[in-house]
């Protein structure tokens, strides 16, 4: 499966946004493209602090090889204590 965070991306789909990326059994947040079958994710870049890189008033970013998992984000009903 191949899925993409951006609405002019051909892979886009609103219905997989809620998904779960992992690249090699670790979840990765700020995943903009994920790709099972060729086995690499591309997600922005963030500096030591955690925030975006922005250059040339682009946000950056990376591709990273590796293991790809996509699972659908489940909500799921916790019932109270009875």
């Amino acid at each position: 499966m191949r899925l993409a965070a951006d609405p002019q991306h051909p892979d886009y789909n609103a219905a997989r946004l809620g998904s779960n990326v992992y690249l090699d059994g670790v979840r990765v947040h700020d995943c903009v493209i994920a790709d099972e079958e060729a086995g690499y994710i591309i997600r922005h870049a963030l500096d030591e602090q955690g925030r975006l890189i922005v250059q040339d008033d682009e946000v950056m970013c990376i591709a990273e090889p590796g293991q790809v998992r996509i699972t659908p984000h489940f909500v799921t009903a916790v019932r109270a204590p009875s």
